[in-house]
């Protein structure tokens, strides 16, 4: 159950934009700056943990640690033009390799001295980052970082990878289309409602809209931020549930039971 749990809450999580969209429509840019913001902050609390709650170490450098990822990160997007996911890995190889560095004097230091020098070395990172202007902008800071692409994630596929997804969605999506348009015949619907997260789906959106258009069946669509994942909306309302312990029972079945008026 615990599981359970957890899946759910990802899953939740995972929805977060959408559901900001649907709740806050003007202030979803703001409300997911802040969401950000916090998740950040939240790994970086996630770090002390490991090394004051595990190791039992008062460490006090892990700012320095973190920006230097995060420096590392904006320069090389901004400048050399690296996709997302080689920032990402540079960040990570970046921080480690420092810490490496400094770990090895640093530990050799016993509990208030360790303490100190790892404070030492966080006030000369954020000196370093507010000084050395011709680096890393100073208190101006680093501006014009470009948003993740989903090219950047397909140039780590090879082409049958990518082939092999493509055709996957091409047969999901003429099954779906060609299932809803045969029932809207059957039954003589005048107007189509396409809604959920496959909503979402480029392709699915352009094949229902060619399809329907030679049928004489108007299809429409939700806005994007509208099209929220079936799975998220119902995490959302069974998490409430899973709080409360409220389980169904173990013979409960998926099936649908519910008479359609």
């Amino acid at each position: 159950m615990r599981r359970v749990g957890w899946l759910a809450l990802g899953v939740l999580v995972a929805a977060v934009p959408w559901l900001v969209a649907a709740a806050v429509p003007r202030q979803q840019r703001y409300v997911l700056h802040v969401l950000i913001f916090t998740a950040l902050f939240a790994a970086l609390a996630l770090s002390y943990d490991l090394v004051v709650g595990h190791v039992g170490s008062l460490s006090l450098a892990h700012p320095a640690f973190f920006g230097v990822g995060a420096y590392t990160a904006a320069i090389l997007a901004t400048t050399a033009g690296w996709p997302f996911v080689a920032d990402v890995a540079a960040a990570v190889v970046a921080a480690a390799l420092v810490a490496g560095l400094v770990g090895v004097p640093l530990f050799r230091l016993a509990e208030h001295a360790f303490a100190v020098g790892t404070l030492g070395l966080g006030l000369v990172a954020s000196v370093v980052a507010n000084n050395w202007v011709e680096v890393t902008r100073g208190p101006l800071c680093i501006t014009g970082i470009p948003k993740p692409k989903l090219e950047d994630y397909l140039a780590n596929c090879d082409q049958q990878t990518l082939d092999l997804v493509a055709s996957f969605q091409r047969a999901l999506v003429e099954d779906l289309v060609g299932k809803t348009l045969a029932a809207a015949r059957a039954y003589d619907v005048a107007t189509l409602f396409v809604t959920g997260g496959v909503a979402a789906n480029n392709e699915l959106r352009r094949t229902f809209e060619q399809s329907g258009a030679q049928d004489g069946l108007p299809v429409y669509f939700p806005s994007r931020p509208l099209s929220t994942d079936n799975a998220a909306m119902i995490a959302a309302a069974a998490y409430p549930n899973f709080l409360a312990k409220d389980f169904a029972a173990l013979d409960f079945s998926a099936e649908a039971s519910l008479v359609l008026r």
